[in-house]
C-alpha cells in the first residue's frame, strides 16, 4: 500500500521527507528520537494549524542548533510552506551544507530563487534500453494497484494501452522474469546501469514477489548491498525485510506490513513487531516516519 503524506508537500518534498533520518545526536538516544518525532509532528500539523507548526518549529530549533541539524531539508520544508518565506534563513542553512548537499537540495527544488542553482543534468545510464523496460514495468506494477504514475509515463513514453485489463498476478510474474533475465546477463542491477527509476522498479519486483517466497528472500542481500552503494533507499530494504519476515510467519522489524486496514472502521493493524519499544528508533535510522503517523496515513483517503 502507498503512503500519503500531508498534502502541502510537493512531490520533491515528499521524497525528501520520507528518506530523511533523525536529528542531531543529543544528550541521549531518547532525546534524539524525541527531536525526530517533534520534527514530524511539526510537518504534519502544518497542514491544518500554522501557528502550532511555528511553535513546534521554534521548540525544535531551541533543542537543536541549525549547524548541527542532519535533516536540514525538514527545516527548509517547514519554512518554505509557512506563510513567511525567510529567504535569508534558508540561504544561511544551505550555506552550512557541503557542496554535494546543496546540489541535492537544488535538485529537489528547495533552493530555487534563493541561492544560485546549476541546471540539473539528466541521469546518465549505461543500459538505457533496460532502464526503459524496467520503468515500463514500474508503471504496470502501480497501475494494477490503482495508481497510474503520469510522470513516468510522460518522461519515458510508456505505452499504457489496455492498462485497465492488466492483471496483478501476471504483472508480478512478468516482473520477476524481467529481473531474472537481467541478472543472468549482467548480475544484480545498479543505478549506474538503469538509473533511479529503474532501481525503484527492481525494488517493486522483489517486494511484490509473494508467490515465490524463496526467490523474494534471496533478493534481500542484493538490496542490502544496493543500499550500501547508494543505489536504493534504506527504507526499501526495510520494506522487503519485513515482507520476507511476515511471509515466513515471523515478527517484522520496522513495522511496515499490515494485517488489516479498514479505513471505514478506522482500523489499521500491523503484523506483530519485534522489540516494539525501540520500533521508532529503528524507523528513524532507516529514514522512515514515526510508526503512529505511518499507521494514521494508512487510514486517510487518497
Amino acid at each position: 500500500m502507498s503512503i500519503r503524506l500531508p498534502c502541502f508537500l510537493t512531490a520533491s518534498l515528499l521524497l525528501v521527507l520520507v528518506t530523511v533520518a533523525g536529528c542531531q545526536t543529543g544528550d541521549s538516544d531518547d532525546r534524539e528520537v524525541e527531536n525526530w518525532k517533534l520534527g514530524w509532528r511539526m510537518l504534519d500539523s502544518a497542514t491544518s494549524d500554522e501557528e502550532l507548526a511555528r511553535r513546534q518549529y521554534d521548540s525544535l530549533r531551541r533543542r537543536s542548533p541549525i549547524a548541527e541539524w542532519q535533516p536540514v531539508v525538514a527545516q527548509l520544508a517547514i519554512i518554505l510552506h509557512l506563510s513567511t518565506r525567510d529567504s535569508a534563513e534558508i540561504a544561511a542553512i544551505a550555506g552550512q551544507r557541503s557542496p554535494e548537499e546543496r546540489r541535492e537540495l537544488c535538485q529537489m527544488g528547495l533552493l530555487v530563487g534563493i541561492v544560485d542553482c546549476p541546471p540539473a543534468a539528466p541521469e546518465s545510464v549505461t543500459l538505457p534500453a533496460w532502464r526503459d523496460r524496467l520503468v515500463g514495468h514500474h508503471v504496470r506494477d502501480q497501475a494494477v494497484r490503482g495508481q497510474l504514475p503520469a510522470d513516468l509515463i510522460a518522461a519515458y513514453a510508456v505505452d499504457t494501452t489496455g492498462w485497465q485489463d492488466w492483471d496483478a498476478a501476471h504483472v508480478d510474474s512478468a516482473g520477476r522474469a524481467l529481473l531474472q533475465e537481467f541478472i543472468i546477463t549482467y548480475g544484480f542491477p545498479t543505478r549506474a546501469q538503469v538509473g533511479e527509476e529503474g532501481m525503484q522498479s527492481v525494488f517493486l519486483i522483489a517486494q511484490h514477489a509473494d508467490t515465490d517466497r524463496e526467490w523474494q528472500a534471496a533478493q534481500l542481500p542484493h538490496l542490502e548491498r544496493a543500499v550500501a552503494r547508494g543505489d536504493l533507499d534504506p527504507q526499501d530494504y526495510a520494506y522487503l525485510f519485513d515482507r520476507v519476515r511476515v511471509g515466513a510467519g515471523k515478527q517484522q522489524r520496522y513495522g511496515t506490513q499490515f494485517r488489516r486496514v479498514d479505513a471505514a472502521a478506522g482500523v489499521a493493524e500491523l503484523f506483530p513487531v519485534e522489540d516494539s519499544l525501540h520500533l521508532d528508533r529503528r524507523r528513524m535510522e532507516m529514514g522512515m516516519m514515526p510508526a503512529k503517523l505511518y499507521v494514521r496515513t494508512m487510514l486517510e483517503p487518497g
